[in-house]
């Protein structure tokens, strides 16, 4: 969910919707801004930075962040990594036009994000 429409603070939802629903991990898309991630059990909240493409705006693909995080957490990943490495598919998704063009394999997103090559040297 963004966080543009919530009636209040981003930390207050979370403790709404954790306190409403048994979920263990909520996530809240800030667009440019990141993203937040709150997880049962633990006292603080996860703040994941967004990260941008040169020269494209601020990440904002709510579906397809969603979907690279669950194929994370199926991966084994600490929910933290899962959403980092779902902010970097997301953000490579969104640096390209049409199809799957810009599309990282597994081993390009298990890579650490400073390692991964500019979009036009993977092609």
């Amino acid at each position: 969910m963004s966080d543009e429409r919530l009636p209040g603070h981003v930390h207050d939802w979370l403790e709404t919707v954790m306190a409403c629903w048994p979920c263990h991990i909520t996530i809240v898309s800030r667009g440019g801004y990141g993203s937040v991630m709150a997880i049962r059990g633990q006292p603080d909240y996860h703040h994941q930075p967004a990260i941008r493409p040169d020269g494209s705006p601020a990440p904002s693909a709510p579906a397809t962040h969603c979907a690279a995080f669950l194929d994370g957490q199926a991966r084994g990943l600490a929910p933290a990594a899962a959403l980092e490495r779902a902010t970097r598919f997301a953000t490579a998704t969104l640096a390209h036009t049409g199809g799957a063009e810009g599309h990282q394999t597994a081993t390009e997103l298990d890579l650490p994000a400073r390692t991964l090559p500019p979009a036009a040297d993977r092609r």
